[in-house]
């Protein structure tokens, strides 16, 4: 398609790297060469941000360069910043960035395992890990699959969106309050993803499984 439109765009390519910007800052005078421009720049995204990590201390989002993306292992976006380690009672502040997750209360272990506990995929204030109810206090606010099992969620950020929460002191309601805007800068990612239990294990698809506990 770019040929056919004389515009000149990178294919797409199974790299660690995560692209900074759309290719041409969706500045082409045709639309289909902007189409192409934004899928391209989101496959990168998501090939990058799923690329295995580095395993070990210290290195919490680090894409591991010597391995292929379907090598087993946690991905990139998984050993980023669990907003319940950013988020802390009474705006307590966070752990460095390479500090272990820790485990949930009530739990044991050496920190090497991720558990999914999280019930919701809404922060409130009460409590950042489970949510009984929903805006009008009458539902649940959990989901459950067509097996009946409720599903667990994570919200992680990656370092730079963390590292502007810290310097800005926003992991604390009152300094929130005190701020005109929150503007976080290029590069700041989110995200929220979802697991549930799996009716049988299928290695050729998936390279990573997860306990899941009731908390």
């Amino acid at each position: 398609m770019p040929g056919v439109c004389n515009a000149k765009l990178s294919p797409l390519a199974i790299s660690w790297q995560l692209p900074a910007d759309v290719e041409g800052e969706l500045k082409q005078k045709n639309f289909n060469v902007v189409q192409r421009a934004v899928d391209t720049f989101a496959w990168q995204e998501f090939i990058a941000l799923n690329w295995p990590a580095i395993g070990g201390d210290g290195d919490r989002g680090v894409p591991d360069k010597n391995l292929a993306i379907n090598a087993p292992g946690p991905r990139v976006w998984e050993t980023w910043k669990e907003t319940s380690e950013v988020y802390l009672p009474n705006g307590a502040v966070p752990q460095p960035w390479n500090s272990n997750e820790p485990l949930p209360n009530g739990l044991k272990g050496d920190g090497s395992t991720k558990i999914l506990f999280r019930q919701s995929k809404v922060d409130e204030v009460l409590n950042d890990e489970f949510q009984p109810t929903k805006a009008d206090g009458a539902l649940p606010g959990t989901l459950t699959d067509r097996w009946g099992n409720v599903v667990r969620y994570e919200i992680r950020m990656n370092k730079v969106l963390f590292d502007y929460v810290v310097e800005n002191k926003l992991y604390n309601p009152e300094q929130q309050a005190l701020l005109p805007e929150i503007d976080a800068p290029d590069g700041s990612i989110l995200i929220k993803a979802l697991g549930g239990k799996l009716p049988r294990r299928n290695p050729a698809v998936f390279t990573m499984y997860r306990p899941m506990c009731r908390i």
